[in-house]
């Protein structure tokens, strides 16, 4: 931050300005700002070898800013923070931005404008009735004069190989994917540059991870599940199998992997550890877990973080982040919101509806985490739940992401969906790599349960059979029809009941006291929804 002269303040264009401790005004000068949130953001594109192009961006997006309008308002408000614009004053900073892309570079000038044009609004439809793109782009802007040269005559840089192809195919999807991930990149640059200067706080709990962070998580599983492994039973011998596997295929090239393993197999570590290593021999950056259901994100979010205790050097809290709507509340730190914001840890986990409805989202807020998911892993945990309805907009993602942005995916289920390519699925994925080799002998292997039809039952029958059983767990389909068996129970200390509806917290505490009455042989009757995944202790 540079330091201005009186008579430097009434010239400079400036960008924000905030009050110190002392009630000094301090300035970030537009110039500044501009050049901060483009190196963000051409780090952020780096990795899917666009940088240049997000460079641009950051250095276009507010342009409208160099206006005597702005100028003027921004002096005017003695210190109020001017980059979220006010309904009262408002002044159209990021239009101009998004013109000059237009007139600057043919062709992909219009890529770069829808990223500048929505950078706070939101990405706009190309035409509509009401603010859209061609309004903004015939709009009468104010007159902005003053940018140094090196802001407004940057070079054009090369287009990236993969736009190059999708441009000659005419894919738009490809391209459309492409202005996402760069309007990720400048959003979460400008959010993150002006969040240092507004806000240096917030910016320092931001953490920073040393380089051997992935190294460091796989050395803690690998001792954690080395003391699993000490129990002789047949199933630990299975899920070694199973996890050593993983650790075998980890070399195999980027793209996409299965990973059939049966309930019990120990599917939840073992994908994790393929992950770790996958992501180290190909200098992948982090680890997304998607999960389908909030109940089942709680007990993978507790399988991981097991493990990364045992790692000294950085708490756990902050290489797990945990995103989706029923996250404990006390848990939660300053830090775990922050990276929420646009998953910047080493491990995510979050829902399937946060994961894909971030992926088409047009708010910024939404798209600041979409460049983090190029160079990563991502495991798709009970890949059979990818909503039919959105079946081909979520698999063309996935490709995108496999193919063009550097990141492998994994579907981790033990009953894996239909979604390969064939004749009559022309949407379907190629090229799957299975992990496991022999899923169907290992299905034999892990078989634990007997079916038996008992043909129709009354709720009476049913409450009878369920006190007459000293340990036993009854799955219903909805929390009304649990609720009025746990009610014909009657209350007693051996009986319990699980809803989806129950805080995490509550949930919680009444599982481990299940575990308890369990491990003692004492009475423990369950009445529950389908809230809970079922596994071993390790899966």
């Amino acid at each position: 931050m540079t330091n201005y002269r009186c008579d430097e303040l009434e010239t400079t264009p400036i960008a924000h300005i905030r009050l110190d401790k002392n009630g000094n005004h301090i300035i970030h000068s537009l110039l500044e700002h501009l050049q901060g949130t483009a190196e963000k953001a051409r780090q952020f594109a780096s990795p899917f070898d666009s940088g240049d192009w997000a460079y641009l961006a950051g250095l276009w997006h507010d342009l409208g800013k160099y206006s005597n309008e702005f100028q003027s308002y921004i002096r005017l408000q003695n210190g109020i923070e001017a980059h979220i614009e006010s309904e009262k004053g408002r002044i159209d900073h990021s239009t101009a931005g998004a013109q000059y892309a237009v007139g600057k570079i043919d062709l992909l000038g219009h890529l770069l404008s829808y990223v500048i044009a929505g950078h706070h609004s939101g990405l706009l439809d190309g035409r509509s009735e009401f603010n859209c793109q061609e309004d903004r782009l015939n709009k009468r802007v104010l007159a902005w004069t003053g940018a140094p040269s090196t802001i407004v005559q940057a070079n054009v840089p090369l287009k990236p190989a993969f736009l190059y192809r999708a441009l000659g195919k005419k894919d738009a999807f490809s391209i459309s994917f492409f202005v996402r991930m760069i309007f990720s990149c400048l959003v979460d640059a400008d959010f993150l540059d002006t969040e240092q200067f507004m806000n240096p706080d917030a910016a320092y709990l931001r953490s920073s991870f040393p380089g051997n962070v992935l190294n460091l998580m796989e050395q803690a599983l690998n001792e954690f599940v080395t003391g699993l492994s000490e129990d002789d039973a047949p199933v630990n011998s299975l899920r070694t199998y199973v996890r050593q596997a993983c650790l075998n295929e980890a070399s195999k090239p980027l793209g996409f992997f299965s990973l059939t393993v049966p309930t019990g197999g120990g599917k939840t570590l073992s994908s994790l550890a393929f992950a770790l290593r996958h992501a180290q021999i190909h200098g992948l950056n982090r680890i997304v877990y998607v999960v389908p259901f909030t109940t089942i994100i709680e007990q993978n979010a507790e399988e991981f973080r097991k493990p990364m205790t045992l790692i000294p050097e950085i708490s756990y809290d902050r290489l797990i982040v945990e995103h989706h709507s029923n996250f404990d509340p006390h848990k939660e730190t300053a830090y775990s919101r922050l990276a929420c914001e646009n998953w910047d840890a080493p491990l995510i986990i979050t829902t399937s509806v946060q994961f894909y409805e971030s992926l088409f989202n047009r708010r910024a807020s939404a798209c600041r985490k979409l460049h983090n998911l190029a160079k990563a892993a991502i495991i798709l945990d009970e890949a059979q739940n990818i909503p039919v309805e959105y079946l081909e907009p979520c698999l063309k993602a996935l490709n995108e992401l496999t193919t063009n942005y550097g990141s492998t995916v994994v579907l981790c289920t033990a009953t894996q969906p239909a979604v390969h390519k064939r004749p009559n699925f022309s949407i379907g994925i190629e090229n799957v790599k299975e992990i496991v080799p022999d899923p169907p002998r290992l299905y034999q292997s892990l078989k634990r349960v007997q079916v038996e039809f008992l043909g129709l039952q009354t709720d009476l029958d049913l409450v009878s059979s369920l006190k007459n059983e000293r340990q036993i767990l009854c799955v219903v389909n909805t929390r009304g029809h649990a609720r009025s068996l746990m009610e014909a129970m009657g209350n007693n200390e051996g009986n319990f009941h699980l809803s989806a509806s129950m805080c995490p917290a509550h949930r919680t505490e009444t599982l481990n006291e299940i575990r308890r009455r369990l491990e003692s042989g004492l009475s423990c009757r369950v009445v529950s929804t389908q809230l809970i995944e079922a596994g071993g202790p390790a899966s």
